[in-house]
């Protein structure tokens, strides 16, 4: 039947039948088209979303194409952390990289990657374009990107985490050290003060027998007075070191005439050396008859006692010289000893508080192990340094140095240094020079 076989209504029903069904296409394309749309607008968003991230990012990014292994894209953290441009990374296959030959020597290395899916390493050290050694840690994925596999590798720097953890090693291990040296400190502690207690105790008693002579008493006496000012050296030590720790200990300024305070020092030693069959020579500069600075004389005789003390202590033979000049602004100070010196190793630890050269050593040589500590501690103070030389075998030169001018106008102040106020007619240095003659030193 033809449309010229249909009525009119009947023609009209079909066309309005055509109409509908157009209409729905029309409503169909329609969907479909804002639909698209969407799905679009929605994917620009989420891969403006990706690349704000991937540019923004504070790790290293790297995407492989996962066939190859060729670079295909690299964010600006990554050329920045290890300072080679774009160019150097895009389209190089990652085992040509240089600073990745440890984690992608070769090809076969590379496909660990693509087969395993996820590849970490917790701590790569990686080598920057200045040379410049890192620490990182990388990571890798697979995923499929349009239809195309991809690996994505994450670089994050712990340079910093492995300094800090680093830092944390060493301050437990000078904690232990601390805790050690402080045991071993306490334990000779209590035989250096038990040992002149029981010579003040025992002649004590041995005062009160009867029919002693005058002779014996005196004796017994004079070892009741060198035990008891034993004690109170090693007393005065343990405040001095006290203070020193908890920032409390002052420096008195005051104006001093040097070449009478090293004198003052080496008529009270010389007796003692000489005692020992050894002789103490006293060196200062030619043609000087003055050096008067304005520092704390007090804390200069502590320096003095503590070191000359010390090459007194281990030197049994020989000489002892002390002395000074002029190097600069400074006043550099010596003591010189014919002792056996001190081992290179063992050098710097002899300044530390509660050690002597070698601990565990039982020699028998008094000393609670702070003199020198306490004399590094004055120095610095005063605002000058110390220091030591030895071969470990053929004596020993400690050396420290006073500054000569200094702006400070108060008299007194706690743990600052004190420059000198210095009045001579021409440059001076202090030196005291110091020798040991035994195997391990330290007051």
């Amino acid at each position: 039947m033809t449309y010229r076989d249909k009525s009119k209504e009947e023609l009209i029903a079909r066309l309005k039948e055509i109409q509908k069904k157009h209409t729905t296409l029309m409503e169909v394309c329609d969907t479909y088209a804002a639909t698209s749309t969407i799905a679009r607008d929605s994917l620009k968003d989420s891969e403006a979303r990706y690349r704000r991230l991937f540019e923004t990012a504070k790790d290293g990014i790297l995407i492989l194409d996962a066939e190859t292994g060729m670079i295909k894209d690299v964010n600006p953290f990554l050329i920045e952390l290890l300072g080679y441009s774009k160019e150097q990374f895009i389209e190089k296959e990652i085992w040509e990289i240089v600073f990745f030959k440890d984690v992608a020597a070769d090809k076969e290395k590379f496909l660990e990657f693509k087969h395993k899916e996820y590849v970490h390493y917790d701590n790569l050290p990686l080598e920057t374009a200045s040379g410049r050694k890192i620490n990182v840690e990388f990571v890798s994925n697979v995923y499929t990107e349009c239809q195309h596999e991809v690996i994505q590798c994450n670089i994050h720097d712990i340079t910093e985490r492995k300094l800090a953890d680093k830092n944390l090693i060493i301050a437990k291990e000078r904690a232990e050290e601390s805790d050690r040296l402080k045991s071993a400190f306490l334990a000779n502690m209590s035989h250096e003060i038990r040992t002149p207690m029981n010579g003040i105790l025992g002649f004590s008693n041995l005062l009160k027998e009867p029919g002693l002579t005058g002779a014996t008493q005196q004796e017994y006496i004079e070892i009741i007075e060198k035990s008891g000012a034993r004690m109170l050296n090693i007393i005065n030590n343990i405040v001095d070191i006290s203070k020193i720790e908890s920032g409390l200990m002052e420096i008195n300024l005051k104006e001093s005439n040097i070449i009478e305070q090293v004198e003052y020092s080496y008529n009270c030693f010389k007796p003692e050396v000489e005692r020992k069959g050894m002789q103490l020579i006293y060196t200062s500069p030619v043609n000087l008859n003055n050096v008067i600075i304005k520092t704390d004389r007090e804390k200069i005789f502590a320096i003095l006692t503590n070191i000359v003390k010390n090459a007194i202590k281990f030197t049994s033979h020989g000489y002892i010289e002390i002395g000074f000049d002029i190097k600069g602004k400074y006043l550099e100070f010596f003591v010189k000893d014919t002792g056996i010196g001190i081992p290179p190793d063992r050098q710097e630890a002899v300044f530390e508080r509660f050690v002597q050269s070698d601990i565990s050593d039982k020699l028998a040589f008094q000393g609670a192990g702070l003199g020198l500590s306490i004399a590094k501690a004055y120095v610095e103070l005063l605002g000058g340094k110390i220091w030591l030389e030895s071969d470990g075998k053929n004596g020993t030169t400690f050396y420290f140095t006073i500054p000569l001018h200094t702006d400070k106008k108060d008299k007194t102040f706690a743990q600052k240094p004190s420059m000198a106020a210095v009045t001579i007619s021409q440059p001076i240095v202090l030196k005291i020079l110091m020798s040991n003659t035994m195997k391990h030193r330290a007051s």
